[in-house]
């Protein structure tokens, strides 16, 4: 038990670990833009300026059944914090050719070394913007 309720779908819990598993897909890509693999790993790790999960918010659209292979995709939307964005998760289910869940995460950028929230500087908030509009830079 656990993976799936009594009526053999997944637990709606294992979703929040599916669109986790596509946000460190993200963040090392998006990493790896902002400074190669050396940048990508030290983010992952908790080390210098990266983020930190703050909220999520998911909508179950339908459920999903064992076999099944989902395809997760994140695109950023930033607003006018320097702080934080928004980082928005599509749930697609390849047996049903369908969107299953969808949700939106509220990522704070966060320097580890000082354990507080911060400005990640410029040069990384234009190459965010760029991939808010075009979808490039990650997953």
């Amino acid at each position: 038990m656990g993976h799936q309720d009594p009526f053999r779908h997944v637990n709606n819990t294992q979703y929040l670990r599916f669109i986790e598993s596509g946000l460190m897909a993200w963040l090392m890509a998006f990493g790896k833009v902002l400074g190669g693999e050396k940048r990508a790993k030290a983010m992952l790790a908790g080390q210098g300026v990266s983020l930190i999960l703050k909220s999520a918010n998911v909508n179950f659209r339908r459920p999903v059944t064992f076999p099944d292979t989902l395809l997760i995709g994140q695109r950023p939307t930033v607003s006018s914090s320097r702080t934080q964005f928004t980082l928005n998760a599509v749930l697609y289910s390849y047996s049903q050719q369908a969107i299953v869940a969808d949700s939106v995460g509220v990522l704070v950028w966060y320097d580890y070394d000082s354990l507080r929230k911060c400005n990640p500087g410029e040069d990384t908030w234009r190459i965010l913007k760029a991939a808010s509009h075009d979808g490039q830079g990650g997953n």
